[in-house]
This record gives C-alpha cells, sequence and structure tokens, in this order.
C-alpha cells in the first residue's frame, strides 16, 4: 500500500485542553458512536479526480455531485474507484482526518464502530486499512446501517442512511457530515429533530462538548 498520504494532514484547531475536557466527560459515559468511512475520513471524491486525471477528462467539483448516480450515469468506467482496490487506495485520507480518528479513540474509546458500505472484493484489505491508519477495532461492512445503529449516535454523509438511523431510533441522534458535498445538501435536519448537519471535524468536536 502506498501510504505517502500519511505525511499529508493538517492541525485540527482543537486544544489540548479541549481534548482533555472532552475525555473526561465521557469517560464514564454510554454514548457509543457509529461512523461511515467513505467521505467521512477517506477521500473518495479525489478517488474520482484521479480517475478523471488518468483519463484526460476534467476534474469534478463535489458539489457538482448531486446525487449517487451523478457519476456512474456520466463516467461509466469510474466504477472502478469502489470497486477496484488498487484504485480506491490511490486517494488516501480526508485532510485532517487521521488526527480525527486518533481524537476520537482518545475520548470513545472501544465505543466506536465503523459501519461502512464497501465492495465484497476488499473487505479484508479495507478493514486492515482502518484499523492500522484510524485506530477502530470493530468494523461492520453492510449496505443497510441502521440494523447496526441503534443506541448510537450514527455519523454519516448520506443522507439516506442518517434518515433510515433517524426514524427507525427515534431517541438517537445522527450527524450528517457535509464536506462541500453535493449528495447531501437536502435540508433534512429541518424535518428531523434528532438529525444535525455539521461542517467540519471542529463542528464535530464543539457538538460533543456542548451536548
Amino acid at each position: 500500500m502506498d501510504t505517502l498520504w500519511l505525511k499529508e494532514h493538517r492541525k485540527l484547531d482543537i486544544s489540548e485542553d479541549e481534548i482533555l475536557y472532552l475525555i473526561e466527560k465521557f469517560k464514564d459515559s454510554e454514548t457509543f458512536l457509529s461512523l461511515d468511512f467513505d467521505s467521512i475520513f477517506w477521500d473518495w471524491m479525489k478517488n474520482v479526480n484521479i480517475f478523471m486525471a488518468e483519463n484526460n477528462l476534467s476534474q469534478i467539483d463535489s458539489m457538482e455531485v448531486t446525487n449517487w448516480n451523478y457519476i456512474i450515469d456520466n463516467f461509466p468506467d469510474a466504477s472502478i474507484t469502489w470497486e477496484n482496490w488498487q484504485h480506491y487506495v490511490k486517494s488516501g485520507p480526508i485532510d485532517g482526518a487521521i488526527e480525527f480518528a486518533f481524537i476520537l479513540n482518545k475520548i470513545f474509546g472501544d465505543r466506536i464502530q465503523v459501519v461502512t458500505a464497501s465492495h465484497d472484493s476488499f473487505t479484508d484489505e479495507k478493514d486492515k486499512l482502518i484499523k492500522e491508519v484510524f485506530g477502530f477495532k470493530k468494523i461492520i461492512h453492510t449496505f443497510h446501517k441502521s440494523e447496526h445503529t441503534k443506541n448510537t449516535i450514527l455519523i454519516d454523509d448520506a443522507v439516506h442512511n442518517i434518515k433510515c438511523h433517524a426514524e427507525t431510533h427515534k431517541d438517537d441522534v445522527g450527524l450528517l457530515f457535509d464536506n462541500r458535498y453535493g449528495w447531501n445538501q437536502e435540508k433534512i435536519e429541518d424535518i428531523y429533530d434528532n438529525v444535525y448537519r455539521l461542517t467540519s471535524y471542529e463542528d464535530i468536536f464543539r457538538y460533543f462538548r456542548d451536548i
């Protein structure tokens, strides 16, 4: 695996005192997290644009991708970005994602599970990546996330996953991660009392501070 991208990540705007406060706040809590992986930690749009560059096609801004079918409808061969491990692994983490994971592990420890939709040809490789680079121990590969997210806070970029979680588990919170993603601009936070839209890793830590 090419790990040159490990050197390239920003420092999050959160102080050591803030981290220590969150560790203390949640050390005896029953707050569990369910974390999506792609487009929360792993930069899928960068992967798409690597494919575009390799095929001499124009780069795509993430705000252009307004639904899941946009890429495959316009660029059918781009399915390689989520079906082929050698291509999938090219992109690397979202800027700041490694530190985000490190801090989450400090705060919540074993009360974290990754719930990710994965191509069945490389679940083992993806498990290894998530465990070795991001430090998460429990990983569930599924396209039916709400079956596994009861009594947890779900962090996901997909509107349909957050909707299903919010409707199925009405006492649980869904955090919609909007990192300039065209596919999640539907304002579901105005419909569901248990859904919040957050636009950065720092926003997520501020949510944990204030709940």
